[in-house]
């Protein structure tokens, strides 16, 4: 049987090393040809048609199976994948199907030839004892499957009497917490941490991770797919930190033991991973190693038990926006809330609905992004590989059942039933809406003071005006009512409700939602800013005070948000005329995505030539802007919260704000902002020149700011209380 099928290709037949175990293995292929084939329901007696032939025929007509396909099919796909060599596909696939249950001595037995063929051979064994445990009437079977986990344990004692302790120290450095597309922001980190002569390999399998390696050039070493990483680089004793999955197909304690495993195993001096805290330690390795010995029974349970206190308990689910909008304020929330706890007791999914279709887009700390046509596919999906969500967080109201995408029709499958099909044991909704800016827009848009009507008066005008009631081209007509509408739907259907300021709670009560009551389930949490992490950055220092030295010679102040006119930015630069006129001239400077007729107004407004950025994603980036300006200006109509003050107090400056809702209640009457009158130009240009001339003040509200956001409004504030939440 040898060389008969594909698998003699695979690295454990071909790969270099003559040691007697591995040659061991080798001998033993035909068994395990055998016992692929038995998995593929295949024979070689089948007359003249090839085998090769009828496994690509078998593969595709399974290709084509996206909604029936049973377990038993999945396994045979699996053992197809083995055959073409795809043995990442096939551990994939496997590692889904143990995770259902009950399992198999055949599925065993393929997962154990998928890690086998991929030279993880600790696994291999562990996937053989488990096959030996299921009822098993086959005595030439249950002898092959004992002479290859003699073999398995023949190479894992040559390779632990191998391990080049007595090499002289050289470090790699396991970051096992990536996630969630949040690769960007773990190489920030570990870059600017980097010792002398150590190098940074990505381990990713995605295509656009090279977009990364084209950001950081040089200083990431290579990117390798984790089936290639340690075959390449085996030996090398290189002062590596590898950046790896926290999760292998919802496997994360598998992940961490194959993780420290191959880096032992590639003749590391000492392996650390991230802890609780964030810091480096080299606790989980020696767990895995202790779990590892077969020797110590008891000793080895109790390291295995150990090392799943380590592991994510609970998987969030964070229903939000596009990954298109992370430069803006609820996706850098939610980015936070992912960043800071994903290392503790939870494990993070995101999924974003798309506003102008059905379309959904999910991806986990595999990294994989995935895109479906609706949400029943979503669904099918989540059932068919076993995914379970412990809760589900919406930070976006648009998932209820009264929003109408603009490009089609509402997605049939409604939001009660979505929850229902996903089966969390918690629903949370955070609520970002903007109460003040719906009744201004509403007295805009129809001529009533919605506030003053009572219950039944506001429910029949949220029925008569929502967006299903007028087209597409009028769809400003409707976005209030139905914004109402569905935060209601989801408060409902939640067991928690945070907002992000006592005033919008408030609002939202007395004001906003008919026939609903702020009860016990409603909770406040402020954001919190990740930029205090930023804050004494070299790097951020540097390219502050370059920004500094290109800007001209007035005083700089500096807005950040969205285009609107309701963020004031129309009193901005209006602000800045009346300043030019009274000889105290201030130069501005907007971040964001703003048009050229836009900045044309805008320029006219203040009668001076203004800068624009564009929209600035890059954090670090970001930070940077902040430090170099005299002032932020926030001069908005209405706010819940108002991130932009507190990230800019982060990295030591000041801001002026109107004085209304969110931003009056979580900073002006903290004094650590100054207040002006909201919609009006001379209130907001008297505050800028006394925060520009007043320099006690300023630097009185910048000292006071830098403490109350380290110890109210920092990124690791705000997740303790969500994680509070999730663990309630």
């Amino acid at each position: 049987m040898d060389g008969l099928i594909k698998t003699s290709e695979a690295p454990i037949f071909t790969h270099p090393q003559t040691t007697p175990a591995e040659a061991g293995i080798r001998r033993l292929k035909a068994i395990m040809d055998a016992l692929l084939l038995e998995a593929m329901h295949e024979s070689l007696d089948n007359g003249e048609d090839p085998l090769s032939g009828r496994v690509t025929r078998a593969r595709t007509a399974l290709e084509t199976l996206t909604c029936a396909i049973t377990p038993n099919l999945w396994h045979r796909a699996a053992a197809y994948a083995i055959y073409e060599g795809h043995y990442e596909q096939a551990t994939s696939i496997t590692d889904r199907l143990l995770m259902q249950g009950p399992c198999s001595m055949e599925l065993h037995l393929t997962a154990a030839l998928a890690q086998l063929y991929d030279r993880r051979f600790q696994e291999a064994r562990d996937a053989l004892m488990s096959a030996q445990q299921c009822d098993n009437k086959d005595r030439h079977l249950t002898q092959h499957i004992n002479r290859l986990r003699g073999a398995l344990d023949s190479i894992i004692t040559e390779q632990a009497a191998q391990t080049p302790y007595t090499i002289p120290p050289k470090r790699t450095y396991v970051l096992a917490d990536q996630h969630n597309g949040l690769i960007d922001f773990q190489l920030g980190e570990t870059l600017r941490s980097l010792l002398p002569g150590e190098d940074v390999i990505l381990v990713q399998d995605r295509i656009d991770a090279y977009d990364v390696k084209s950001q950081y050039g040089e200083r990431i070493l290579s990117i390798e797919t984790e089936h290639r990483l340690w075959e390449r680089h085996e030996g090398e004793h290189k002062n590596l930190r590898v950046i790896l999955k926290n999760n292998n197909n919802g496997h994360p304690i598998k992940a961490l033991k194959m993780g420290v495993r191959k880096a032992l195993g590639a003749g590391s001096q000492e392996v650390l991973t991230r802890t609780d805290n964030h810091h480096w330690s080299g606790v989980i390795a020696g767990l895995v190693k202790e779990a590892d010995t077969r020797t110590k029974t008891k000793a080895s349970t109790h390291a295995l038990t150990r090392l799943n206190a380590h592991l994510p308990k609970k998987r969030i689910a964070l229903f939000g926006v596009s990954k298109e909008d992370y430069g803006h304020g609820v996706p850098i929330v939610m980015l936070n809330i992912v960043r800071t706890l994903s290392n503790s007791a939870f494990t993070f999914s995101y999924i974003a609905n798309d506003f102008d279709t059905n379309r959904i887009t999910y991806f986990d700390e595999t990294s994989q992004v995935l895109d479906f046509e609706n949400r029943a596919a979503f669904i099918n999906f989540i059932h068919r590989v076993g995914i379970q969500f412990d809760i589900l967080h919406f930070h976006s109201w648009h998932y209820a059942d009264h929003y109408k995408p603009f490009r089609c029709e509402h997605d049939p499958l409604g939001i009660e039933i979505l929850i229902k099909q996903l089966n969390p044991s918690k629903v949370i909704y955070t609520d970002h809406a903007n109460p003040t800016e719906d009744l201004r827009r509403i007295h805009e848009h129809h001529a009533i003071d919605y506030a003053a009507l009572d219950d039944a008066s506001k429910e029949t005008f949220l029925r008569d005006n929502n967006l299903n009631r007028f087209n597409v081209q009028d769809w400003r007509l409707g976005w209030e009512a139905t914004s109402i509408l569905c935060r209601r739907q989801i408060m409902q259907l939640a067991d928690h409700i945070v907002h992000v300021s006592a005033t919008q709670r408030q609002e939202e009560d007395q004001f906003i939602l008919p026939h609903y009551t702020v009860n016990g389930k409603h909770a406040v949490i402020w954001n919190g800013t990740d930029l205090l992490d930023y804050q004494n950055l070299p790097e951020i220092q540097t390219k502050s005070q370059k920004l500094k030295k290109d800007k001209r010679n007035n005083q700089q102040v500096l807005y950040v948000g969205r285009a609107e006119k309701e963020k004031g930015i129309f009193d901005l630069a209006a602000a800045a005329a009346q300043l030019r006129k009274v000889g105290a001239p201030i130069n501005l400077t907007f971040v964001g995505q703003f048009s050229s007729d836009l900045r044309r107004q805008l320029d006219q407004t203040a009668t001076q030539k203004n800068q624009y950025t564009g929209l600035i994603k890059d954090r670090a980036e970001l930070a940077a802007h902040y430090a170099s300006t005299d002032l932020i200006a926030q001069p908005t109509w209405g706010e819940c919260f108002n991130q932009v003050i507190s990230e800019g107090l982060a990295v030591g400056t000041a801001s002026v704000v109107s004085d209304i809702s969110g931003p009056k209640e979580v900073y002006v009457s903290n004094g650590i902002a100054i207040g002006h009158q909201p919609q009006n130009p001379h209130s907001l240009a008297a505050a800028i020149q006394q925060a520009l001339t007043n320099n006690p003040l300023r630097q009185s509200v910048i000292d006071k700011g830098r403490q109350f956001v380290a110890q109210h409004l920092s990124a690791k504030t705000m997740a303790a209380q969500y994680s509070n939440l999730y663990k309630a």
